[in-house]
């Protein structure tokens, strides 16, 4: 899965935890990562993903954000991953639950099938 590619990509790289999925209790600083979609075509396959990232503050979230965006712009080491196109990045705090975040998006072209494109 690509997903578990990506996210083992980035806990190497990263000095927070990197999770799929909030955790019930969650640490102060970590990141999130999201596949907000997927396709194929001519036996290539894309994903677009959304890397969260959640900090006590704002400033320690959009310190994070600049880490995330350069561990995943190295994905494209991986050899499942031909291309990582950086989107673009914004503050995405929670402000009913006063939750810092920041939230970068990527193009990934990849030679992994998902479970979901077969």
């Amino acid at each position: 899965m690509i997903e578990k590619t990506i996210r083992n990509h980035l806990r190497h790289l990263l000095n927070d935890p990197v999770y799929l999925d909030v955790p019930a209790n969650p640490p102060a600083r970590y990141y999130k990562l999201e596949k907000t979609g997927s396709g194929e075509e001519d036996h290539i396959c894309t994903a677009t993903f959304a890397l969260q990232s959640h900090a006590p503050t704002l400033l320690e979230a959009l310190k994070m954000n600049y880490a995330g965006i350069a561990a995943m712009k190295k994905a494209v080491r991986l050899r499942v991953i031909s291309d990582v196109k950086f989107d673009g990045d914004y503050n995405f705090t929670d402000t009913t639950r006063k939750l810092h975040r920041y939230q970068a998006v990527f193009h990934i072209t990849h030679y992994l099938r998902s479970e979901t494109n077969g």
